[in-house]
């Protein structure tokens, strides 16, 4: 399946994105969302540094007009509001409210750039929900994992902990991380944890050569990938 897609592979770079708003709920409900996109997002009222983020997001369009015209930026505007004040401005958007998450997750989509890569580094597909690590790939539709030529079917849970490992590959995910990943379906939850991680080991036992959990005691986990 990934020689077939291999021109459709990008690198996986997580994006800065800003919050500042005024609706601290509303901002809240962004945050969510975003974050369980891969985004790397930070809510802050103070003006952003130059290269400090990719895109900014918030709801007043006076201050919009004061942030460097290079920067890609998403004002959520309220309908009672004269839009003829709106400013004219190189990346500026707007969005009105109500709005659906996923208009403004494709607005965010469309505005960022792609860096086209090898391989060897984090990608996702452009052509579906997928990621790859050299010869690992990971698909959403399904929960499949293609591992060096064998294909590995997860559950719900031991997707979400291997998605989180594998998008910090090399490094220790700490176990507080990977019980936020789960937590929402489980009760007892290092146990579960544990339990996951074992049931992983055991279906990626295929391709061991390539692929390695390893435990960091009283700490977390870490994915070992080698080619």
């Amino acid at each position: 399946m990934g020689e077939e897609m291999d021109g459709q592979w990008v690198d996986f770079v997580p994006k800065r994105i800003l919050l500042n708003m005024t609706d601290c709920t509303l901002a809240k409900v962004i945050e969510y969302g975003l974050r369980k996109c891969g985004y790397v997002v930070n809510l802050s009222s103070i003006s952003p540094q130059k290269d400090a983020y990719d895109i900014i997001i918030q709801d007043e369009w006076e201050s919009a007009t004061l942030v460097d015209s290079t920067l890609t930026t998403i004002v959520i505007r309220d309908l009672t509001q004269d839009l003829r004040e709106f400013p004219t401005k190189r990346n500026l958007m707007s969005l009105d409210k109500p709005f659906d998450f996923e208009h403004l997750l494709h607005m965010i989509q469309s505005h960022l750039p792609k860096n086209i890569g090898s391989a060897h580094a984090l990608q996702v597909s452009q052509t579906q929900r997928a990621i790859r690590l050299h010869h690992v790939e990971v698909y959403d539709a399904g929960m499949e994992i293609q591992c060096f030529g064998y294909r590995v079917a997860l559950t719900w849970r031991e997707y979400h902990v291997f998605l989180a490992l594998l998008q910090e590959h090399g490094s220790l995910v700490e176990e507080t991380r990977l019980i936020e990943k789960i937590s929402e379906r489980i009760s007892n939850q290092r146990t579960s944890l544990t339990q996951s991680i074992n049931k992983l080991r055991r279906k990626l036992n295929c391709c061991s050569d390539h692929v390695q959990i390893l435990t960091q005691k009283k700490e977390g986990y870490r994915l070992q990938i080698s080619i």
